[in-house]
């Protein structure tokens, strides 16, 4: 009964998800149309995690890279399905070297071409230790988000989310707080009416 009550609840919460895992040397260029054109007829959504996975035919990492950004953009376009591509920043980019909060753009590892290529983009900082919660927070670890880029909106100082990972769950809290990076982008201001429940802020600034 109970195998029986987890597989309909599975079905249940996630029967529209395809997943496909690659093994090494058999995800590339060729290999993402045949994976696209197999699902595109019921797909709402296409995520890849992540592209420094894929298996690349040329010795320049960084073109074929690139090469496999365009292609990603002429599969949306023409199919009208978003694409959520996953990207790794470099190692010891972000806070831990610039001093900045948040990492940007020009932290992703690979070519810039990611970056210049996706109509929307946000990056992921760690908040441990900057700052603290409330009870809604459930013991979670704080987490920055911020929208880096966005088509619609060139603006560039945009707020900056607070939210919590929970482990148990492998998701992020409902609840939030939204602030603002100061300049040089190494302290977050929590804004007065910036929070997901309208109670009060869920984060506050450490110190």
């Amino acid at each position: 009964p109970f195998k029986a009550g987890v597989e309909k609840e599975f079905a249940g919460k996630y029967g529209t998800l395809h997943t496909y895992y690659r093994n090494r040397g058999d995800f590339g260029l060729h290999n993402l149309d045949q994976q696209v054109l197999k699902v595109h007829r019921h797909a709402k959504m296409i995520v890849l995690d992540h592209i420094h996975f894929v298996d690349y035919e040329g010795d320049n990492e960084n073109s074929e890279q690139s090469k496999f950004m365009k292609r990603i953009r002429i599969l949306s376009q023409g199919l009208g399905i978003p694409f959520v591509i996953i990207a790794h920043v470099r190692k010891g980019d972000g806070r831990a070297s610039s001093k900045t909060l948040v990492p940007d753009l020009d932290a992703v590892h690979g070519s810039s071409n990611i970056g210049k290529m996706v109509t929307t983009a946000f990056m992921l900082g760690r908040a441990s230790g900057l700052v603290v919660s409330d009870i809604r927070a459930k013991g979670g670890f704080p987490t920055f988000i911020r929208c880096v880029k966005n088509r619609l909106d060139g603006t560039r100082l945009s707020p900056v989310a607070v939210t919590f990972y929970d482990p148990s769950s492998g998701g992020y809290a409902a609840d939030y707080s939204i602030g603002r990076l100061n300049w040089p982008e190494n302290k977050w201001t929590p804004m007065q009416t910036g929070c997901s429940s309208g109670m009060t802020q869920l984060a506050q600034w450490r110190g």
